[in-house]
């Protein structure tokens, strides 16, 4: 039998651990790398993440909230949405309120819409719609950041005392979309609603609701539409801020 050469054998282990590490490496690096995102929103929470440390807001047995679904599903078609949110303070609680909405630049963000709010009754649901003009429409199929800001009555620095954030896309009006919008087959919200488009799902159903509060179908529809979105517990809640 032919022996091996040392000079043979030495090749064959350089091959060898080349071979190996040639088929590690990806695996490490991909170990590494965090998962790619869904084509969506990031997921987050509609409540705040916390408080400054000295914050001076009233205790309330239900927090600040967005009605949003934080599901990586939080679209809109319109180019200047409705933002709903349960307020759980009093006018006199809450100093100001700043709604912003950020355009994310790279590794910077750029505010595209910011407006001040003043609460005019107690607690209860508000509405924030986005004015619409030119230079505040969404851009489709582009990511936004926006936050709800509040500053407690009696806060004198310029830190917020809460800062509620979520996201929002702006998706194109499909063909299909469209064409279930325009058969009166469906409620428009049902529609939204069953293509995860939950900001119009949200705003549609809530300006029909709270203009006919008494109506039976669509407090269903609304108590059915805030447990898809794990917030019915304000089902009891009225509207009590408009913008």
């Amino acid at each position: 039998m032919k022996k091996i050469s040392y000079f043979t054998k030495v090749i064959f282990c350089i091959a060898f651990l080349t071979l190996i590490n040639s088929n590690q490496l990806p695996v490490l690096l991909r170990a590494e790398l965090p998962p790619a995102p869904e084509t969506g929103t990031p997921p987050g929470k509609p409540t705040p993440g916390g408080t400054r440390p000295d914050a001076i807001c009233q205790n309330t047995s239900l927090p600040l909230t967005a009605l949003a679904a934080y599901n990586g599903k939080d679209f809109t078609v319109s180019s200047h949405p409705t933002f709903w949110f349960y307020i759980p303070y009093q006018p006199q609680d809450i100093k100001e309120i700043q709604f912003i909405i950020e355009d994310p630049q790279q590794n910077s963000l750029k505010n595209i819409y910011q407006t001040s709010l003043q609460l005019s009754q107690g607690s209860g649901l508000m509405k924030i719609p986005v004015l619409k003009q030119p230079q505040y429409a969404l851009e489709v199929d582009k990511l936004y950041r926006w936050k709800l800001i509040a500053y407690c009555t009696g806060n004198t620095t310029d830190d917020p005392d809460l800062v509620l954030e979520g996201w929002v896309k702006r998706v194109p009006i499909s063909a299909e979309l469209n064409n279930q919008l325009n058969s009166a087959e469906k409620e428009d919200y049902l529609i939204y609603q069953d293509n995860e488009i939950w900001y119009d799902a949200i705003n549609t159903l809530a300006e029909q609701y709270f203009t006919n509060p008494e109506d039976s179908d669509l407090n269903k529809a609304w108590l059915n539409l805030l447990e898809a979105i794990n917030q019915e517990k304000l089902s009891q809640e009225s509207f009590g801020n408009g913008v």
